[in-house]
C-alpha cells in the first residue's frame, strides 16, 4: 500500500514544472475553500511557498474562451440527493443559475401527484430512513450515492398527496373517518375525498391542473434561461430565442388567453398583437441583430434562405410550446393509472374473499398488490419525471453545458487524479 502511494506521487511529480530545488503546482480551488487550502499547503512546505491567487476572468483561456471554469455546486443535505440527476444531464456553465434546487422540488412535486398515497409514500419514507441511517450494509451503496434524501422527500410529499386523494394502501376507505374530520375543519362540511381524481365530473379539471403545474415549470425554465443569458452576455439568446424573452411572451400571453377563456371570456383581434410580436421578433432575428450591432449581415445566405430559417422557426416555436404544455397531461394519466390499479387490487381482493380460505387470499392479493405498485409504478413515475426533467425543464436553458470540479487526490491503490 505504501508502495503504491509513492508510485503516485512520483508519478505526479514527473507532471509537474520543475528545477532541482522548486516545484510549480497550479490548477483551481473552489473559493470556498481558499483560505484552508493555502493553510494546508503552507503547513506541509513549513512555509516555503509563494501562492498567487486569480480571478477566473482573470486567466487567459477563460477570457479566450478556450477554456470553462470548472463548477463546484455547494448543498444541503436535501438538494444534494438530486445532485446526480443534474450532473446525468449537464454541468450548470460557471457563473449560470444552480438548477439543482429547482430540479428537487419539480421533481418531489410531480413524483407526489403521480403517485399519492399515504401507506406507500410511508413506504417509500422508511426505506429513504434505512439507506441514510447506516445501519444496513447492503445500502451503503446507495448511502453513498444519496439516494435517501430522494426516497425521503419522494416518500413524505407522497403521503400528503395520498391524504389529499384520500387513498391508504390502495384502500379509499379507511382514511374517511380522517379526511371528513379535517374537510369539516376547512370547509366547514365533511367530504369523503379532498380530491377525487377518477370521478368522471373531476378527471378534465384534473388534467387542466396538470397543465397548470407544467406551465409553472415551463415559466421557470424560460426564466432561468433568460437571466442565466443575460450573465453571460448572450444578447441574441437572451431576447430573441425561442427560449428567450421573445418566447416567453409569446408563452405566457397564450396562457393568459386560455385561462380568460376557460373562465368565460373570448379572444379577440386585439390578441393576436401581443401573439404576434414576440413571433416577428424571433422571424426578424438576423435583421435585428444587425441593426444593433452591424456585425451580422442582413442576409447572410440570401433572402429565400432567411425567409425559410424564419418561418421554421417560427412553426418550431408554435409546436415547441404545445407539446411541452400538452407533455405534462401523462402527470395526470399516471396518477390515474395509479389510482385505477389500487382499484384493481381490491376489485380482485373482494372475488376471492367469499372463497374458501377467501380472507388469506384477501391479504395476500392486497399485500402483493401494494408491492406491484410500489415497484412497477414507483419506476415508471420516476422515469416520467425524469423525462420531465429532461425533455421540458433542462430544454429551457442546459443549451450549453460547463465542466465539473475534480479536487486532486492520490489514490492509494496506484494512480491519482
Amino acid at each position: 500500500r505504501q508502495l503504491a502511494l509513492d508510485v503516485s506521487i512520483d508519478t505526479v511529480k514527473q507532471g509537474l514544472s520543475a528545477t532541482g530545488s522548486v516545484l510549480k503546482v497550479s490548477g483551481w480551488v473552489p473559493r470556498r475553500r481558499f483560505p484552508e487550502t493555502v493553510e494546508g499547503l503552507s503547513t506541509i512546505t513549513g512555509g516555503r511557498i509563494a501562492i498567487r491567487a486569480w480571478e477566473p476572468e482573470e486567466v487567459p483561456e477563460v477570457r479566450a474562451g478556450t477554456a470553462k471554469v470548472p463548477v463546484s455546486l455547494r448543498h444541503g443535505r436535501f438538494t444534494r440527493s438530486f445532485e446526480r440527476m443534474v450532473f446525468s444531464y449537464g454541468v450548470p456553465l460557471y457563473g449560470t443559475i444552480d438548477p439543482t434546487p429547482f430540479v428537487a422540488a419539480v421533481f418531489v412535486v410531480l413524483f407526489a401527484i403521480m403517485f399519492g398515497d399515504v401507506g406507500q409514500g410511508l413506504v417509500a419514507l422508511l426505506v429513504g430512513l434505512a439507506i441514510s441511517s447506516g445501519w444496513f450494509k447492503g445500502l451503503e451503496r446507495w448511502r453513498q450515492k444519496h439516494f435517501g434524501g430522494v426516497f425521503i422527500a419522494v416518500g413524505a410529499a407522497s403521503m400528503v398527496a395520498g391524504l389529499v386523494y384520500g387513498s391508504f394502501f390502495a384502500n379509499e376507505v379507511i382514511l374517511k373517518p380522517v379526511t371528513q374530520w379535517l374537510s369539516t375543519l376547512v370547509f366547514g362540511r365533511p367530504v369523503d375525498h379532498f380530491v377525487n381524481i377518477t370521478a368522471p365530473d373531476k378527471i378534465l379539471t384534473f388534467f387542466g391542473f396538470t397543465i397548470g403545474v407544467g406551465a409553472i415549470i415551463n415559466s421557470v425554465g424560460l426564466v432561468i434561461n433568460i437571466v442565466n443569458q443575460l450573465r453571460l452576455r448572450n444578447w441574441e439568446k437572451a431576447f430573441l430565442s425561442k427560449t428567450g424573452l421573445a418566447g416567453a411572451v409569446f408563452f405566457w400571453y397564450a396562457l393568459s388567453i386560455a385561462v380568460r377563456l376557460l373562465l368565460g371570456g373570448r379572444f379577440g383581434g386585439p390578441d393576436l398583437i401581443p401573439l404576434a410580436v414576440p413571433l416577428l421578433a424571433i422571424f426578424f432575428r438576423e435583421p435585428i441583430i444587425h441593426l444593433a450591432t452591424h456585425k451580422r449581415p442582413i442576409l447572410k445566405e440570401g433572402a429565400l434562405s432567411f425567409l425559410m430559417e424564419g418561418i421554421v422557426e417560427m412553426l418550431e416555436s408554435l409546436t415547441y410550446y404545445v407539446s411541452n404544455s400538452v407533455s405534462f397531461l401523462r402527470v395526470a394519466a399516471f396518477a390515474m393509472a395509479h389510482a385505477v390499479l389500487s382499484v384493481i387490487v381490491f376489485e380482485l381482493a373482494d372475488m376471492v374473499a367469499a372463497s374458501p380460505g377467501g380472507g388469506v387470499w384477501k391479504v395476500l392479493i392486497v399485500v402483493i398488490g401494494n408491492l406491484i405498485i410500489i415497484v412497477l409504478e414507483g419506476l415508471i413515475v420516476t422515469i416520467q419525471v425524469i423525462r420531465l426533467q429532461y425533455y421540458e425543464f433542462f430544454s429551457k436553458f442546459f443549451t450549453e453545458t460547463g465542466e465539473a470540479f475534480t479536487p486532486f487526490t492520490l489514490d492509494p491503490k496506484g494512480g491519482s487524479s
